[in-house]
């Protein structure tokens, strides 16, 4: 661990992890566990650095929460991931009523950007990612009222089925523009454009610039 953090047998309350600066570490970045199935309560890990990761142990995480009660990870930076096995820029697992947002994770050539498991209402909002090796968010076991909200990444590589997700930028949403977009216009399959100028509405087919009317229109 560089900077790490391990409850006491209670569980602790108001724990903040600030303007940290983490570099080279060979397993956790920053890490809130708490032991024995007993919650910590109002963590706030903030502004923190964290790059140049040589992992090699079989988990790996720059930033990772685990039996966390209403903890705020916000405007980290985390790069440079990498090394033999998986890795997760930010990680939370076991916890409730959370918030990861306007965090940047990017350069993972070994893991993923983000990830949940078996969480409660945890949201992750506005972040972003890009050059991950493998799926920029993430979801697995069993999550229960969690949302992936407004974030961006450099593809559509996600695994997040089961989970709320709007606004996020691999998703298809509704464009306008100026006439047909057909060979004109390059969006996710599934995505919609409505025809500003001949009153139209088309859908993409192929994830690239094809567009058919949608149903029947004069």
């Amino acid at each position: 661990y560089s900077v790490g953090y391990t409850t006491h047998n209670k569980g602790d309350e108001n724990v903040s992890l600030v303007g940290n600066i983490v570099r080279g570490a060979e397993a956790y970045g920053i890490s809130v566990n708490s032991p024995n199935l007993k919650e910590s309560s109002n963590v706030s890990i903030i502004g923190n650095q964290i790059s140049g990761f040589g992992l090699s142990v079989a988990s790996s995480y720059g930033i990772y929460i685990s039996q966390t009660f209403r903890a705020l990870v916000q405007g980290n930076s985390i790069d440079g991931l990498g090394g033999s096995n998986a890795t997760y820029g930010i990680y939370a697992a076991n916890s409730e009523d959370s918030t990861i947002t306007g965090n940047i994770v990017y350069d993972n050539a070994s893991g993923y950007g983000y990830g949940i498991t078996d969480c409660t209402n945890v949201h992750v909002i506005g972040n972003t990612a890009h050059d991950i090796s493998s799926d920029n968010y993430r979801a697995t076991g069993t999550n229960t009222g969690c949302s992936f909200r407004n974030n961006v990444a450099d593809d559509t590589t996600v695994s997040l089925s089961g989970i709320l997700q709007f606004g996020n930028s691999w998703q298809p949403g509704l464009a306008d523009y100026a006439g047909s977009p057909s060979g004109a216009v390059t969006a996710a399959k599934g995505s919609l454009v409505s025809d500003t100028t001949n009153g139209k509405l088309y859908i993409n087919t192929d994830g690239a610039t094809t567009w058919a009317v949608v149903g029947t229109q004069t």
